[in-house]
């Protein structure tokens, strides 16, 4: 080696090892120009093959974490192309050329995971294939090409969804975690990987003791990692994992300890960059979770306020549009919660947008953004009854359905969705086969949906529902016996505090009550009763509950059981127990009213609300209560009249400033006798 291209080659190991210690940008800058210049000066090329190898190898490490830094995109192709040279330099008895093939196959395979060009992938695996006996052959540490080499695997399971290469890279991602010469720091970041292979294994198996140990370990590189940049990596795929478990019915406790630690991780990335808009996307999905398990609001909003964040700062599309799917789900959510229409309408206004973006036609074919569309259109038509919404609902769920595979969560999810549109559709003229297509669609998406899971009691019960409508169209006994077995199943399953179990309640007190005006009530002969009970009683016990439950946590919920129960007491002459029944539906009534924004928002629930106050009053009049009777059918239109005088309330100082202090005082002596009226 001539002294220049020594000399040259010394200051280009001495820049990178500058940036290991500072990690400042301009040192791999300095090691890349230097590089270029040694390669391309007239020295270089009467270095032997083993010194031009590590000439190569140096300028490639030095291109491989520039690109990592982002502002260069062409370092990774140049890396790829110097780590090529490097093993091509290298003789076949160089101790080095396992490792330049390791190097050549770590960066193929972030090629790989940038262009999902599969020809990368399977260079990377073919070289690991060899580079790593030779490594461990040669006694030399092979850890790091052991992990790498997993997450490889890793990626062909993702790409081909081949349970043996995510057994085999479980296999390696061990093996690389028990070199104990290794730092801790850098064992945890194996650690992790490890986690999220065993993650991986749990969703594919549905094994829960995979999970349970992906847990244990992400706690360990949890902890390992702290300080390195590792950490947040550790973070998120511990919050995930138990994200994970949590959906399988396990305590609160690892809902809560999720979003922790995602939040942790959002709290460790800065603000305004693509990375903290994926985090906080992700904490706002955590949160989501915790609020439909636990009805807290103040962690809706929360997510909400995620999402809205996170778009804006996510320059890749389909994370985009995974981001803005996530913020119209939470709208819809909001919208459940508070009974505000303008959430709805803003949460469909956003899925349209991502769903019929021309320019997104890969990202609109998702079938859970199309699902979670359908869900929110099949809401609005429950409030207003458009036709066109409750279609195009329809249609999206078919088009969720086909593009998801048989078996898989989104297609259970978009089937049972599906039977919930055309149950609605068959109460319309014209569409009486409809009936028999949702109990197919439910039966289908029961049997898609995991065991033990809360989506597949949601589903078992709304299998019910549909079984309770052909019963009661054809007052076959044996419909209405299906129909309560199953929602007596889903009632069992669904955790009591999950506002779930609010609905699933609901619908098995509507198939008793059914039950009961069909067979008159007889003692029930099945189900988790107390065997005494008759049906009528066990339907009322169960309204009681659910209109109770429901008045904080799902207003809406509260007037259509209360509706119902009213209704079923009313027909079978207790008037009592429906004046009850119907209070409650006043109640929840008046509780929406106040959320509501708009004067036409709140007519809105006024017009659907008309029965409930007749009914009422017609209840109450039985029971020889006139005065409670008046002030029912009162309670509708003076809530409207409240509002009109609040709203006018705002401008009464006004008056006196404008020389009209007397129509001030006439009009609050108005708004007193009104007050005194109503009162009475």
């Amino acid at each position: 080696m001539t002294d220049e291209p020594d000399n040259a080659a010394g200051r280009l190991r001495a820049a990178l090892l500058s940036y290991g210690e500072t990690g400042d940008p301009d040192d791999l800058d300095r090691a890349i120009s230097l590089s270029d210049d040694l390669t391309q000066n007239e020295g270089f090329r009467y270095l032997d093959r083993a010194d031009a190898a590590i000439v190569w190898s140096l300028g490639a490490a030095a291109r491989i974490h520039r690109s990592r830094l982002g502002p260069h995109p062409q370092d990774l192709d140049d890396a790829v192309a110097w780590c090529g040279r490097a093993l091509g330099a290298a003789q076949d008895d160089d101790a080095n050329r396992p490792s330049y093939a390791c190097n050549l196959a770590m960066i193929l395979v972030e090629r790989y995971e940038r262009d999902q060009g599969r020809a990368d992938l399977d260079e990377a695996l073919a070289l690991f294939e060899w580079a790593v006996p030779a490594l461990e052959s040669a006694g030399r540490q092979a850890s790091v090409g052991l992990h790498n080499q997993g997450l490889a695997l890793l990626d062909l399971y993702q790409a081909a969804h081949d349970v043996a290469a995510l057994d085999r890279a479980i296999d390696v991602l061990r093996r690389a975690a028990d070199d104990s010469t290794q730092p801790r720091a850098v064992l945890g970041g194996y650690l992790n990987s490890l986690g999220q292979a065993l993650r991986a294994k749990a969703d594919a198996a549905s094994d829960p003791l995979a999970l349970d140990e992906a847990v244990d370990i992400l706690r360990r590189a949890r902890e390992w990692t702290t300080g390195s940049d590792d950490h947040v990596a550790a973070l998120v795929s511990l919050g995930n994992a138990l994200l994970d478990r949590s959906e399988m019915g396990r305590p609160l406790q690892d809902l809560e300890q999720s979003a922790s630690y995602l939040e942790q991780a959002v709290s460790l990335v800065a603000p305004g960059t693509p990375r903290w808009g994926r985090l906080a996307s992700n904490l706002g999905n955590a949160l989501v979770a915790v609020f439909r398990t636990t009805g807290r609001r103040a962690a809706l909003l929360r997510a909400r306020e995620l999402f809205e964040g996170a778009a804006p700062t996510l320059s890749d599309s389909a994370d985009q549009a995974a981001c803005l799917s996530n913020l119209a789900a939470c709208l819809e959510e909001l919208h459940e919660q508070t009974g505000d229409i303008s959430f709805l309408d803003e949460a469909i206004a956003v899925f349209r947008g991502t769903v019929n973006d021309p320019a997104k036609s890969a990202e609109s074919a998702v079938p859970e953004r199309r699902q979670n569309f359908g869900v929110c259109l099949l809401t609005r038509f429950k409030r207003y009854r458009s036709p066109a919404d409750l279609d195009q609902a329809i249609g999206q769920f078919q088009a969720a359905a086909a593009v998801s595979p048989p078996g898989s969560v989104i297609h259970a999810a978009a089937t049972n969705s599906l039977g919930n549109a055309l149950s609605l559709r068959f109460e319309r003229p014209g569409h009486d086969d409809d009936l028999a297509a949702a109990i197919s669609a439910y039966e289908e998406a029961v049997g898609s949906a995991r065991e033990n899971s809360i989506d597949r009691a949601m589903y078992r019960a709304n299998l019910g529902v549909s079984l309770m409508q052909r019963g009661q169209r054809s007052q076959a006994v044996a419909d209405l016996d299906a129909a309560i077995r199953e929602q007596e199943i889903a009632t069992a399953e669904v955790p009591p505090a999950a506002q779930e179990h609010i609905r699933v309640l609901a619908g098995l007190a509507d198939s008793l009550a059914a039950r009961a005006a069909v067979t008159g009530g007889a003692v029930t002969t099945s189900g988790t009763g107390t065997g005494t009970d008759t049906d009528t009683e066990r339907a009322r016990q169960a309204y009681r509950s659910v209109t109770a439950s429901s008045l904080e946590r799902l207003p809406e919920q509260a007037i259509g059981s209360a509706l119902s129960w009213g209704t079923w007491a009313i027909a079978r002459r207790s008037f009592t127990e429906a004046a009850e029944a119907l209070g409650y539906g006043l109640q929840a009534l008046e509780q929406l009213f106040l959320v509501q924004v708009t004067r036409l928002q709140k007519e809105t629930w006024l017009r659907d609300s008309q029965e409930i106050a007749a009914q009422a009053a017609y209840a109450l009049a039985r029971t020889g209560d006139l005065a409670g009777a008046s002030a029912a059918l009162e309670r509708g239109r003076g809530l409207l009249l409240s509002e009109a005088l609040q709203r006018d309330r705002a401008e009464l100082g006004r008056l006196a400033a404008l020389g009209w202090p007397d129509l001030q005082e006439r009009y609050e002596t108005a708004v007193s006798r009104w007050h005194q009226l109503s009162r009475r």
